[in-house]
C-alpha cells in the first residue's frame, strides 16, 4: 500500500541511524514524534516530520473513505466534499481549534492537513471558478504559516501549477533526466540529512547539492532492484510450487487409474 511504501523504508532508515549514531527517539521510529517529541529540536528528532504527517494523513483518509456514507458523499460531489475537508482543516490552521501545545505545531498533522486538503481541492477543481477559489485559498492558507516568505512563495507557486496546469510538457531528453529524480524524491529527502552534512565541509558552488540528489537516486535504484529481484524470486517459487503440485496430482491420478483397472479385472472375470 501507499502507506507501507513510505512508512517501512522511513522506519528502517531511522532505526539504522539509531543503531549507528543514535539521536532519534522511539517516537521518531514509530513516526509519531511530531506529537510525542519535545519542544527543542534536538538530535534531529524533528527531521522526518514530513513522513510522519504523510503516513498519519493517509491513514485518516483511508479510514474515512472506508465508511460507505462518506465514500458516497465524495463521489456525489467531489469538489464540495474536498472543500468541506479544507474548511475543517483550516480551523486547526488558524487556531480556532487547538490540539496540544503550540510549540512546533507547524509540523503536526492537524495543522499541516490543510495543505493536503488544498491539493485535494486542486485535483477536483474542473472549472475556472473552482480553480480561482483554490488559488485564493492557497494564498490565504500559506502566507504566514512558516514565517519564511521564500518558502511560502514556493508552496503557493506549486499549488497554482497543480491547479492550473494538469500537465507540463518538457523535452524528451529533459524528461528522461527528471523522471528518475522524481521517482527518487522520497529517498532523496530521506537520506539527505545524513549525506548533506558530510559533503558541505568539503564542497562548494552547489556540487554538494547535486551529489546529494545523485545519492538519493542511487539509493532508490538499489532499493528498486532489490525489490524487483525479490518479487521475481517469489514469483518463480510460486510457479515452481504450482508445477510440483500439478505433477503430484497427475501422478496420484495415474496411480488411481492403474489401481482401478487392476482391481476391475477380477470382478469382470
Amino acid at each position: 500500500s501507499t502507506v507501507a511504501r513510505v512508512a517501512v523504508p522511513t522506519t528502517a532508515w531511522i532505526g539504522l541511524n539509531m543503531l549507528l549514531v543514535g539521536g532519534y527517539s522511539v517516537g521518531a521510529l514509530l513516526l509519531v514524534n511530531n506529537y510525542t517529541g519535545d519542544a527543542a529540536r534536538r538530535g534531529g528528532r524533528w527531521e522526518y516530520w514530513y513522513f510522519e504527517v504523510f503516513v498519519q494523513v493517509m491513514i485518516v483518509v483511508a479510514v474515512l473513505i472506508a465508511i460507505p456514507a462518506v465514500r458516497r458523499s465524495e463521489r456525489r460531489a467531489p469538489f464540495a466534499f474536498a472543500a468541506v475537508v479544507l474548511a475543517v482543516t483550516l480551523l486547526f490552521r488558524f487556531d480556532a481549534i487547538q490540539l496540544g501545545g503550540t510549540y512546533n505545531e507547524m509540523f503536526r498533522t492537524h495543522t499541516v492537513a490543510c495543505f493536503v486538503a488544498l491539493g485535494w481541492c486542486a485535483q477536483r477543481a474542473d472549472t475556472m471558478w473552482k480553480r480561482m477559489a483554490v488559488s485564493l485559498a492557497a494564498v490565504a492558507t500559506t502566507v504566514g504559516y512558516f514565517g519564511q516568505t521564500d518558502r511560502e512563495l514556493r508552496i503557493i507557486a506549486a499549488i497554482l501549477v497543480l491547479t492550473w496546469l494538469p500537465t507540463v510538457p518538457v523535452p524528451r531528453a529533459l524528461a528522461a533526466l527528471l523522471s528518475p529524480v522524481a521517482a527518487a524524491s522520497m529517498w532523496i529527502f530521506l537520506i539527505h540529512w545524513q549525506v548533506w552534512p558530510l559533503l558541505t565541509p568539503w564542497m562548494h558552488n552547489g556540487l554538494e547539492f547535486w551529489l546529494t540528489i545523485a545519492s538519493g537516486v542511487g539509493v532508490w535504484w538499489c532499493g528498486r532492484e532489490v525489490a524487483r529481484r525479490w518479487s521475481n524470486r517469489a514469483a518463480d517459487d510460486d510457479t515452481q510450487r504450482r508445477t510440483v503440485g500439478r505433477s503430484t496430482r497427475s501422478q496420484v491420478s495415474d496411480a488411481d487409474t492403474t489401481i482401478s483397472r487392476s482391481d476391475a479385472t477380477p470382478v469382470s472375470a
